[in-house]
């Protein structure tokens, strides 16, 4: 269940994984990815992953997300894309957009805008 505690929580900030208003993985965030995929399949086989995308709580300008919701989930089906393309089992996969809703730090700075765009890769079992 996506409320358990998991094993380990591998967090990639959005920055380093997409390019601005993308949610096309740049050539670092696919490799980062796939080294993230590889050590699941080494250290969890079998795991269930939760893959959890976040945004700030900057207004979507660009006309291709509808909201912070949706950009969140397009960005969290890349990486478990990327995930499922190293070898990671799509049925062992969870893919949840979180929009603004779990900040980790304060939008007032852009530093703390920078924290919150992220995504989470959770090893759960």
């Amino acid at each position: 269940s996506p409320t358990a505690t998991p094993r380990e929580e591998i967090a990639f900030n959005v920055d380093m994984l997409f390019d601005f208003a993308s949610a096309s993985l740049s050539a670092q965030g696919r490799q980062s990815v796939g080294a993230a995929a590889a050590r699941i399949l080494k250290e969890y086989p079998g795991a269930t992953v939760v893959v959890v995308g976040h945004t700030d709580n900057v207004a979507v300008t660009s006309g291709k997300w509808k909201d912070n919701l949706e950009l969140s989930a397009e960005r969290a089906m890349a990486v478990t894309r990327a995930l499922t393309s190293a070898g990671v089992p799509a049925k062992r996969i969870q893919t949840v957009g979180m929009g603004d809703t779990q900040p980790v730090a304060s939008n007032a700075t852009k530093d703390g805008q920078a924290k919150n765009r992220r995504v989470v890769v959770k090893v759960m079992r």
